[in-house]
């Protein structure tokens, strides 16, 4: 079995990479390789069914390998395979199946064609990391593959403003919703360093050792698992982004957003059910998320004038089922619930294209049956309140209106007020570089040592923000990320007490992606006097293998997990264990939003419409 959960993982992931570093490809020879590796995946998948009940039908976890497995830090990943693996691994499998076959034809004569199916590729590896992993770590991998896939295809015809636009948006709205997997994962080590497996998580909860947890940090925990799942999967108060994903090609969307990539929350809350659901608060959070987000999608699929932004709100509808399903103890109805609707939703977005044909040739017969029928309960309503309803459905509940008030003008002020002091920011960080390299040689003993943590800490959070609210310069922008992230390390180094063996990987991997960064664009603006924010450059369709280098640099300084900065992220992480709380928060902050900044750096200078070069 453990062969088996290998080479689930591997073939997807080297049909990703084939079709990444081959070149160009005829049609026939992608259309043959994706045909061939999503033939081996189901077989792959039918083979472990079988073994998995041959050997009973119960849980069965080991692990793959382990990187550094004697070092002061390890990273293993675990399996496990049991009723919710199975099931999830069996429905994307065949689901895949049938979209790489729709595909073939849909994209025919694309120009992405070669990317697209190698976007695919990373998708499904992703989401088969994320159906097996047996530890919380494995699973943010997987998580992450998501997140980067959604990107690029959302943002695959990135020609158009619209879509360069939406990609962004629902790029920050998933590392958002990371910081809560990343800072449960790092809570979790501190509380419960024995149950860093799913399966061992269900033993102390068993054992009733979850009551000896303070009530506060318990609710903190589940409070972040919520948080994470409601972003991915596009609950209250986030419903709005999941039309707004639909830029990409109708075979995508309903791969991604109708049938597989929503439902990764609940899969997640299915995963993390035996800690959260002994809160009885974040039962009733769930609840009423679902609950909140069942009557928003409710309203706002009756005025959605496309298609796709119809089924978009009725698949949040039935997601908000789900959660309030898990909210009540009954996993297992709402993993039913979630095959059933990953089934019927993909077909409904495979077959949207061919019934707004339909619609648009019964337009043209008198005696045409009416294809939208009215409302009887929504035309018995006053008529005041129907205007209301339909106002606030348009508005899709004012929902993007009231975050952006909230939370994201603000940020973008405060960001860009410290944008303004950039260069006073990089002096204080020379002087901190110094006074950390003399307490070094003094072997940290110097009575102000704690006064240095909390001006590094204070320190790369403003460098975050100043690269965040940058938009004279797109050199100062990269600039102010890596020095964020040096900064970073810097703490790290002078919180552990200078050993290095922890930040020398994460200063090594960090400064190369910065450094190829750095090169690239020196390259691509070399003829160009500007490099402001103020336009979309749209460099990959004048210079598209230094293009694919930014993007390259760009996930490296994001953490990509298929990079060794995710390695060293989470190695950072790792030894934040015993730093106080408030550090780690500002440490995982300045991650998540160096991340953002390296995807808005990256769609202003890769992408755009081309009358804007």
């Amino acid at each position: 079995m453990k062969t088996l959960v290998a080479l689930l993982n591997l073939n997807p992931l080297i049909s990703f990479l084939f079709l990444s570093l081959s070149g160009k490809l005829k049609e026939t020879t992608v259309a043959r390789v994706s045909k061939a590796s999503t033939v081996l995946q189901c077989v792959l998948a039918i083979s472990l069914l079988v073994f998995w009940f041959r050997d009973g039908a119960s849980p069965h976890e080991g692990l793959l390998f382990e990187l550094n497995p004697h070092g002061n830090f390890n990273f293993p990943f675990f399996y496990l395979i049991d009723l919710y693996s199975i099931a999830g691994v069996s429905t994307i499998t065949a689901i895949f199946l049938f979209v790489t076959h729709y595909s073939r034809y849909y994209m025919h004569r694309d120009p992405g064609y070669q990317r697209y199916f190698a976007i695919l590729h990373l998708f499904l590896s992703g989401l088969t990391i994320l159906m097996i992993a047996g530890n919380l770590e494995l699973l943010f991998a997987g998580w992450d593959f998501l997140g980067i896939s959604s990107f690029l295809l959302i943002g695959f015809y990135h020609h158009r403003l619209s879509a360069v636009r939406n990609s962004l948006i629902i790029f920050a709205i998933y590392r958002f919703s990371d910081l809560g997997l990343i800072l449960d994962s790092w809570l979790k080590e501190y509380l419960f360093p024995e149950a860093h497996r799913f399966i061992m998580l269900q033993d102390v909860a068993s054992s009733g050792a979850l009551e000896t947890i303070h009530p506060n940090l318990f609710l903190l925990v589940s409070f972040l698992f919520i948080l994470s799942a409601v972003g991915k999967s596009a609950q209250f108060p986030f419903s709005f982004w999941l039309a707004r994903a639909m830029e990409g090609p109708t075979s995508s969307s309903a791969i991604f957003y109708g049938a597989l990539s929503l439902h990764a929350g609940t899969f997640l809350l299915i995963r993390t059910l035996p800690f959260w659901f002994f809160a009885p608060s974040a039962r009733y959070a769930i609840f009423g998320i679902g609950l909140l987000t069942v009557m928003i999608a409710g309203i706002t699929s009756q005025s959605q004038s496309n298609i796709k932004g119809r089924l978009a709100y009725a698949a949040c509808f039935h997601v908000g089922l789900q959660f309030i399903e898990l909210s009540l103890g009954f996993p297992k109805i709402a993993l039913i619930h979630m095959v059933g609707h990953m089934f019927v939703r993909c077909y409904q977005f495979l077959i949207s294209p061919a019934v707004v044909t339909y619609g648009l040739r019964a337009q043209n017969f008198a005696t045409a049956q009416k294809i939208h029928t009215r409302d009887k309960l929504f035309f018995a309503l006053p008529k005041k309140l129907q205007k209301s309803l339909y106002v606030f459905s348009l508005n899709e509940g004012y929902l993007e209106q009231i975050l952006d008030r909230l939370f994201i003008f603000p940020f973008e002020w405060i960001s860009a007020c410290f944008s303004r002091f950039s260069s006073v920011l990089f002096f204080i960080s020379l002087v901190f570089t110094q006074l950390v390299l003399a307490e070094a040689i003094t072997h940290y003993s110097g009575y102000y040592s704690i006064y240095l943590e909390w001006l590094g800490a204070i320190l790369m959070l403003l460098t975050c923000l100043s690269a965040s609210g940058e938009t004279r310069s797109i050199f100062n922008m990269w600039n102010s990320i890596g020095l964020s992230n040096f900064m970073l390390g810097l703490f790290i180094l002078f919180a552990t007490k200078g050993k290095f063996e922890t930040s020398s990987l994460y200063f090594l991997s960090m400064f190369g992606f910065w450094l190829l960064g750095f090169a690239v664009l020196r390259y691509l603006f070399k003829n160009i006097s500007e490099n402001h924010f103020s336009k979309y450059w749209a460099q990959s369709a004048v210079s598209p293998k230094a293009s694919h280098l930014m993007l390259i640099a760009f996930l490296g300084i994001s953490g990509f997990p298929l990079f060794p900065s995710f390695l060293a992220e989470d190695m950072v992480l790792d030894h934040l264990i015993g730093v106080q709380c408030p550090f780690v928060i500002v440490g995982v902050f300045v991650l998540m939003v160096n991340g953002i900044s390296a995807a808005r750096l990256y769609t202003r200078v890769c992408w755009g419409p081309t009358d804007t070069i």
